[in-house]
């Protein structure tokens, strides 16, 4: 590792905004805070579920926000048609010279927006010049502008202690493998309300169609079985965010199934890994800062992340759709930042030979251009071994998710044979009494050795559904068999017609009519005994029944 000088972006939320130094509310009684806890949830694209919206009278009131960075971007919506598409934007280099918060407010330039209900980049400020370290926005005349967040570009020096560092997905810090497609063409239509209407009465809402943009208007997509991407950072509590998988309006249902792996350097630690089932959900709409994965509770260390897809079901097929990731740093400013060997991350992918691509770097060329220490080397051993039993776990994952697939149709297939064979004789045949032996499939097992490391590999696994307000369960019928009754004269006729020859012997015919008779009253004898019949697990749309627990999110 050694020091990394790339641009670091760190994002502050719009619930965090008054808590930056120099902060000015032009009007306190001009700001409308939505946050999680909310009751007005009209506003479905937030990120980190919260949302600020600003009214500020032209000239008379300003809000001021300031800095610890050398550019800053506000990103959220603008007003509707309905309110004015008027603002006025003001930026300045904050030093105890010149404070824009002691600068009048009706000097601010007024400037129309590009388009009304527009969602993504708002304003974005000048790059100040080397040795500068703080910037100031200030703005006014703003007429229900929502706020979402704010990306500063941070200086050397820059503390980064408590700050969130925001990657686009464009970023080189993220590889991707497989037939991933970069997309800057992306645009949802989201239904929001405003929680107020034109005059600013509570009383009232304006609903309105948001054009929401991805952040940075890029994204990279696929729904490719086996394609991942991989992420090596220092830190805690990574988030992958994206679009959502499929659209939630068209009535189909979907099912895009993912597992996510975190290893540690510290080759004791057990990688874990959870298998995500994100499903359709007729309460959400398709949207922007769609959580695919989060580990608020991972503790500050380097860290790699590898996403990988195991299963997509659907029409429209959905896709993988990331956006961006975020993490807490564990170091203090950009010079301490340590630089990952792209080389590394097409190991822990398992995939070196085919190379993981990123958007501006090729991990195969990297690998053949960076000069790695014999420690580093070892390092290497550990994260191929690591990424090997990570492929197992993931790979154990889809065959059981296969299987499910199939168990499921062939019961349709058996349904529709009865279903029809009562419709062509009237009455089921009994079936005979057999017993299935069954077989638990469990993940649990010893850990993975290899002769060149005492990396274990993930013997446990957590599963679970998201994003869906019915999501797709497996669940097995209760422990009590249905007893069918079965008497002979159930039984339906069965024709047998004989092509005899007519040089046929007669001893013969009649010693086989013999031995149909007595196959007919060993069946016979067999039909007049009940008949047990358990009924296999199925699949459907809902939570666990009571019988088996609940489960958060419903286990699959």
């Amino acid at each position: 590792m050694s020091s990394h000088l790339d641009a670091v972006n760190i994002v502050v939320d719009d619930s965090v905004l008054f808590d930056q130094p120099n902060t000015v509310i032009g009007d306190p009684n001009g700001g409308f805070f939505i946050n999680r806890e909310s009751k007005e949830f009209g506003l479905p694209a937030r990120f980190n579920n919260t949302a600020l919206i600003i009214q500020s009278n032209y000239g008379k009131d300003g809000w001021f926000f300031s800095f610890d960075g050398t550019s800053i971007s506000l990103y959220g919506i603008t007003p509707p048609l309905s309110f004015s598409q008027n603002i006025a934007f003001a930026t300045f280099p904050f030093d105890t010279k010149s404070d824009l918060s002691t600068s009048d407010p009706a000097t601010y330039n007024i400037t129309k927006y590009s388009q009304p209900a527009f969602g993504g980049l708002l304003f974005s400020t000048p790059t100040l010049p080397d040795g500068a370290s703080a910037i100031e926005i200030g703005l006014t005349g703003a007429a229900g502008i929502i706020v979402d967040y704010a990306v500063v570009s941070v200086g050397n020096l820059t503390d980064l202690r408590s700050q969130t560092i925001i990657l686009d997905d464009t970023s080189p810090e993220i590889f991707w493998n497989g037939s991933w497609t970069g997309r800057s063409d992306l645009i949802l239509d989201v239904p929001s309300i405003m929680p107020f209407d034109t005059q600013f009465n509570e009383s009232g809402a304006t609903p309105f169609t948001a054009s929401m943009r991805p952040h940075e208007n890029t994204t990279h997509e696929t729904s490719r079985v086996g394609d991942g991407f991989v992420f090596q950072f220092s830190g805690s509590a990574p988030l992958v965010s994206g679009v959502t998988p499929s659209s939630d309006s068209t009535g189909s249902d979907w099912l895009l199934s993912m597992s996510f792996t975190l290893y540690t350097t510290n080759s004791s630690d057990v990688p874990t890994t959870v298998i995500t089932n994100f499903t359709r959900d007729v309460t959400d709409s398709t949207r922007p800062h769609f959580t695919y994965f989060s580990a608020p509770l991972l503790p500050k260390g380097d860290h790699t992340l590898v996403g990988r897809i195991l299963a997509v079901a659907g029409t429209p097929t959905p896709q993988a759709q990331i956006d961006y990731i975020t993490y807490q740093p564990a170091f203090a400013t950009v010079n301490e930042k340590p630089k990952f060997d792209p080389a590394k991350a097409a190991l822990t992918l398992g995939n070196q030979s085919e190379g993981a691509t990123s958007s501006s770097t090729s991990p195969s060329s990297s690998a053949t251009q960076s000069n790695t220490p014999p420690s580093t080397k070892s390092n290497h051993s550990k994260h191929a071994v690591a990424a090997i039993a990570g492929g197992v776990v993931g790979g154990i994952g889809f065959i059981i998710l296969v299987l499910l697939v199939a168990f499921w149709l062939w019961r349709r297939k058996s349904r529709r044979r009865v279903s029809e064979d009562s419709e062509t004789f009237g009455q089921p045949a009994p079936f005979i009494g057999l017993q299935i032996p069954t077989t638990q499939l469990s993940l649990a097992g010893p850990p993975f050795k290899s002769p060149q490391s005492n990396f274990s590999a993930p013997h446990t696994m957590t599963m679970y559904s998201q994003s869906s307000a019915l999501p797709l369960v497996y669940e097995p019928y209760l422990n009590s068999p249905v007893v069918q009754t079965q008497s002979p004269g159930s039984i339906r006729t069965l024709r047998t017609t004989a092509s005899l020859e007519g040089t046929a012997d007669a001893a013969e015919l009649q010693a086989h009519m013999r031995e149909l008779q007595t196959q007919m009253a060993q069946l016979t004898h067999q039909l007049r005994h009940q008949t047990v019949v358990s009924l296999p697990p199925s699949y459907r749309h809902g939570a666990l029944s009571d019988t088996l627990g609940s489960t958060e999110g419903g286990a699959v």
